[in-house]
C-alpha cells in the first residue's frame, strides 16, 4: 500500500483501487521526486492527471502545496482518491474531477485556472503519446503558470521528447524501471530558472 512519506499527513497509509488497473508510484521514486520538488511546493497549485490513488497530489499537499486538482476517469480510483483525501484530512484543499484528461483541461480552461506543478502518471504503454496530447492541451488552454513544472512518470525504456509544444525537457532521473522526466513551462521553453539543472 502507498503511504504519505512526509509533511502534515506523513505516515498515513493510502488505499489503492482493487485489481491491477492502478500502478501506485513506489516510495523510492516518490521520495526522490519530492526531494527534487521541495523548494517549489509551498503554496503551489497542483494538477494531478491520471491521479490513481491521489498519492502524488496528497504528498504535495502534505508538504505545503496550497491546493490540488486530481483527475481520473476510473470510478474505483475516484472513490479511493476521495477516501484518501478524507484519511489525510486534506479534502478541503483539493478538488476531484471524475472525468477524462481532455474533459478536465477544457473545464479548467473555462474556469481560468492555472497551475504551478503538473503530474502525469499515465499507463506506461501509453505514456509518451498521452503526455504529448496532454501537453498540447495544457499549453493551448493556458493552464500553466509562467514558471510551471510538468513531471512525467514513464517506463525507463521509453525516451521522452526533448521538446513538446512550449515545454522543454530539463531533467530526467531513472529509478529502476521508472523514469521521471521534468519539463519547464517557461515562455519559449527556456529552462533557465527551473532550478533543476539539465539532463
Amino acid at each position: 500500500m502507498p503511504r504519505v512519506i512526509s509533511g502534515s499527513s506523513g505516515g498515513i497509509v493510502l488505499l489503492a483501487p482493487d485489481g491491477k488497473g492502478t500502478r501506485p508510484t513506489s516510495d523510492r521514486v516518490k521520495e526522490a521526486l519530492f526531494s527534487i520538488l521541495a523548494p517549489r511546493l509551498p503554496n503551489a497549485r497542483v494538477l494531478d492527471l491520471f491521479a490513481g490513488t491521489g498519492q502524488l497530489a496528497i504528498e504535495a499537499l502534505s508538504r505545503g502545496a496550497d491546493h490540488a486538482t486530481l483527475v481520473d476517469s476510473d470510478r474505483a480510483a475516484v472513490a479511493r482518491i476521495r477516501q484518501n483525501l478524507d484519511r489525510t484530512r486534506l479534502a478541503d484543499r483539493a478538488t476531484v474531477l471524475p472525468t477524462t484528461v481532455r474533459g478536465a483541461l477544457d473545464l479548467l480552461a473555462r474556469e481560468g485556472r492555472t497551475f504551478d506543478l503538473v503530474f502525469l502518471d499515465p499507463p506506461y504503454a501509453l505514456a509518451i503519446d498521452t503526455f504529448r496530447d496532454a501537453a498540447v492541451g495544457l499549453e493551448r488552454a493556458g493552464l500553466l503558470s509562467r514558471d510551471a513544472l510538468v513531471v512525467l512518470e514513464h517506463d525507463a525504456k521509453s525516451a521522452a521528447e526533448a521538446h513538446v509544444i512550449n515545454l522543454q525537457r530539463v531533467r530526467s532521473c531513472k529509478y529502476g524501471n521508472t523514469m521521471l522526466t521534468f519539463y519547464s513551462g517557461l515562455p519559449g521553453g527556456n529552462p533557465q530558472g527551473s532550478g533543476l539543472g539539465t539532463d
